[in-house]
């Protein structure tokens, strides 16, 4: 981190931007991940009733532990 003319500069993902646009773009990728995780869990859910195939939840659950994964790289950024 490095502090130049009163604005806080950081490097995120290999870009240098200032503090307030990586936490922006943070928070905004957070936000994305917790949606996916929601619908993901739903879908879980419904799938009884939907009599899905073992593979299907399978899938579901794969991307849900993807989507945690992600959240926990991101949380680890800020």
């Amino acid at each position: 981190m490095s502090t130049t003319s009163n604005a806080t500069t950081v490097t995120y993902n290999g870009t240098e931007m200032p503090l307030d646009q990586a936490i922006d773009d943070v928070f905004g990728l957070i936000q994305n991940n917790v949606n996916y995780c929601h619908s993901t869990i739903r879908q879980i859910g419904m799938s009884q009733e939907r009599d899905e195939d073992y593979l299907v939840v399978g899938e579901f659950n794969w991307r849900l532990s993807c989507y945690v994964d992600e959240l926990n790289s991101l949380f680890k950024d800020l």
